[in-house]
């Protein structure tokens, strides 16, 4: 009987410290996992201002081009 309970005794710590192990490891997955996912969207959205960016300077000369002179053609007719 005492051998049964010092055996159960052994399997539950032996579980509970398994359970705090892994709930340790889940924890330090999820936090590498969202500060891995906040890496990438503040990458991706410094990506995606840099494009827009690069893209409103080319777009820029051309809009105001067209606009200039659409408004030329406008005063002048």
């Amino acid at each position: 009987m005492l051998v049964g309970r010092s055996v159960s005794m052994l399997v539950s710590r032996s579980a509970l410290s398994w359970c705090l192990t892994s709930s340790r490891s889940a924890m330090l997955v999820v936090s590498c996992s969202s500060i891995l996912l906040i890496f990438v969207v503040s990458y991706s959205s410094i990506v995606v201002l840099f494009y827009c960016s690069t893209v409103l300077q080319l777009l820029l000369p051309i809009v105001s081009c067209t606009s200039i002179t659409s408004f030329s053609t406008l005063f002048l007719s």
